[in-house]
């Protein structure tokens, strides 16, 4: 469950010394963006035509009293929510925006027909300010009866079968799901059997398509884009996860600014520096390490971090209240690893590693069992093949480098290969003693938006 709190946007000024440039700049508060990418309308649905229908939207105050508004003060954003590369939601979907606008009186109807084909889909629900700007309120979401997590993303438009009803739909500032009066269970006639079947049964894993607000936010009508990620290191210490520091990246395609991270409270985390990007070699373009405790204290939806440039513009702006699914003791749930090995005999009389075994599970939300990952389990499709790695030190045995899910690069020393999958390695090209697995410092991978660090530690042989 996502942490929530209800805190408006921080009012924090603060003054900053540049520690590489030797001047001053004076830095304001991390500021919620205004949308720059605004696309044109689309038409609503005509008579007849099946449709997303919602009755009206109403807003809650600060006293949670709620109270109608003006229609047409409120309009709806679909976005296609593909995943790709190191980002959750791709900042390509924002350039398939579809904008739809009511009018007078009219209530809000988005044709199914408009919805993607093949991909799946959520709904902005964005407003516009005193100034005309607009402004992200949240998503639209259609509640399940007896949970507390909602339909938040929209199978494809082959999978609904009628109209999808919405009722009154409330949206406040204390959180980024609108809900809806209708349940998913009110329309059940309004999908096939296997999606409605599906839909009931939406895990935790969809609350990362949140940081659908950081793509909207930060993707500019320029092409350029900012995207976060996180880097979680843990180990596992008899069965139990004890988690060490988080590190916050920003993924983009600008190469040549110096910039830096300011966490909500206006503190460059970069140490006081403004460092250059790293470059196109790197999709990191900027870091910065913290303890995760700290990281989580803040991810309260409106603590906003930041991107800074030297000159104090700002650059992006990142809310980390959708960048965590925990469970219910405020813990990361990502897919951890308990390995174990088999064994062979060596020529040279020295054990070797026949078959390595990652042995994945999940933590349970409730705090119970955790749960063991099979092959297909939705979860082992968010974990990357590709980025599996293995860092190894063990000088007395000439093994110093990384070992990857690939054929050995001969020219590079230290780029070892092996094969198999996320469940299974084997076949080791620069064998792998026994007595070499504790000198396994970092295996890492990455599972959705979550880049996963944690030192080997296999146990005995069970295989």
């Amino acid at each position: 469950m996502m942490k929530k709190a209800s805190i408006g946007i921080l009012l924090l000024v603060v003054s900053l010394v540049l520690g590489c440039n030797a001047h001053s700049a004076f830095v304001g508060e991390v500021v919620e963006p205004i949308l720059s990418f605004v696309p044109a309308p689309t038409a609503h649905a005509s008579a007849g035509s099946t449709a997303l229908h919602i009755v009206s939207i109403d807003e809650e105050s600060s006293a949670r009293s709620s109270r109608s508004v003006e229609q047409n003060e409120f309009e709806l954003w679909l976005m296609p929510v593909t995943y790709r590369g190191n980002e959750v939601v791709s900042h390509d979907n924002v350039r398939n925006l579809k904008r739809f606008v009511v009018t007078g009186d009219d209530p809000f109807a988005i044709p199914v027909s408009e919805l993607p084909q093949s991909d799946t889909s959520i709904v902005f629900i964005v407003q516009l300010n005193e100034e005309q700007k607009h402004e992200l309120v949240g998503f639209l979401t259609l509640r399940i009866a007896g949970s507390n997590q909602p339909l938040i993303v929209l199978p494809p438009r082959t999978a609904i079968t009628g109209d999808v009803e919405f009722g009154t739909v409330s949206v406040s500032d204390d959180s980024y799901l609108a809900i809806s009066t209708e349940t998913l269970e009110n329309n059940e006639a309004s999908f096939d059997d296997a999606t409605y079947t599906s839909l009931t049964q939406q895990t935790i894993l969809d609350n990362l398509v949140l940081m659908a607000v950081n793509t909207l936010w930060n993707t500019n009508p320029s092409g350029k884009f900012y995207a976060p990620g996180l880097l979680l290191e843990y180990e596992l210490e008899d069965g139990e996860i004890a988690w060490n520091y988080a590190e916050l990246r920003v993924y983009s395609d600008e190469y040549e600014k110096h910039a830096a991270i300011f966490n909500p409270a206006g503190e460059n985390v970069n140490n006081g520096r403004f460092p250059q990007a790293y470059g196109p070699q790197s999709s990191v373009q900027w870091s910065a390490s913290l303890s995760l405790e700290d990281m989580l204290e803040t991810a309260q939806k409106g603590a906003l971090w930041g991107l800074v440039d030297e000159d104090g513009t700002q650059l992006a702006a990142f809310d980390f209240s959708v960048a965590f699914v925990l469970d219910n003791q405020g813990k990361p749930i990502i897919p951890y690893i308990d390995p174990t090995y088999s064994e062979y005999t060596g020529t040279d009389g020295k054990k070797y590693v026949d078959k390595l075994y990652l042995n994945w599970y999940y933590p349970d939300a409730n705090g119970g069992e955790p749960h063991l990952i099979t092959e297909d389990s939705e979860h082992a499709n968010l974990i990357s093949q590709n980025e599996l790695y293995m860092d190894i030190n063990y000088p007395e045995g000439g093994l110093r480098g990384t070992y990857m899910i690939r054929d050995r690069r001969i020219e590079y020393s230290g780029a070892y290969g092996m094969e198999g999958d996320i469940f299974c390695l084997e076949n080791f090209d620069a064998p792998l003693p026994v007595a070499a697995l504790s000198s396994i410092y970092n295996v890492g991978y990455r599972f959705a938006l979550y880049g996963c660090s944690t030192p080997m530690k296999a146990r005995l042989s069970r295989r």
